[in-house]
């Protein structure tokens, strides 16, 4: 007879034998073994016939393992082009949308002097985010516009360092716009990695079922 701890125990040695590195690949996997034995019902016949149809654990584990293998470094590399063009796309829209200034010479339309710090700073930020992302950093992975506090102390801090860096290098910028140009980092911030766990959701959705 078979009963919910023996299908939990089943779901935990495939996870296990699959020897996917990654704790978020590795959950993506056991929700949707999860959501594979969900319908079946709690008789015990129902289980142990699943588990059964599905097969062995060594051997699912085994397959899941050789295609994680074989197709990982494509899909890893698909996901982070992924990222970074949305993301780079979003920070250069903010930073374009901020840095735009009415030339007044010429009656037109030009970029702020320190637009390509701005986008400069911002691209690194992104790249930045991805790889501790990647390296499970969650300190900057944390999606800071759940954390008011996180957030303004962030701000605070990315402020305090463009007003250093400007005195150490003997030029002027305001606090306002040291303030300013800090928030739009933090967008920045923010969305990539709102893209960073929608595109993981996404890959896992389409990549990441198991067959049956």
């Amino acid at each position: 007879m078979a009963d919910r701890d023996d299908l939990r125990a089943f779901i935990d040695r495939v996870v296990r034998e699959s020897r996917i590195a990654k704790p978020r690949e590795r959950e993506a996997l056991r929700r949707e073994l999860e959501s594979h034995f969900a319908d079946v019902g709690d008789t015990p016949e129902a289980l142990r016939d699943a588990m059964t149809r599905f097969g062995s654990p060594v051997e699912v584990a085994g397959a899941l393992e050789r295609a994680h293998r074989g197709s990982g470094f494509v899909r890893q590399l698909l996901r982070i082009t992924l990222v970074l063009a949305a993301s780079g796309a979003v920070a250069l829209l903010l930073q374009l949308a901020t840095n735009l200034r009415r030339n007044v010479h010429s009656d037109g339309i030009a970029l702020g002097p320190g637009f390509a710090r701005s986008i400069a700073f911002s691209s690194l930020l992104v790249v930045l985010l991805v790889v501790a992302w990647e390296l499970d950093l969650e300190p900057l992975c944390a999606r800071l516009e759940r954390r008011p506090l996180r957030l303004i102390a962030t701000v605070a801090a990315l402020a305090l360092i463009m007003l250093l860096f400007h005195a150490a290098t003997n030029s002027l910028l305001s606090a306002r716009l040291a303030v300013a140009a800090s928030a739009v980092d933090v967008a920045i911030w923010t969305c990539t990695v709102a893209i960073l766990a929608r595109t993981d959701r996404a890959f896992a959705r389409v990549f990441g079922k198991p067959s049956a």
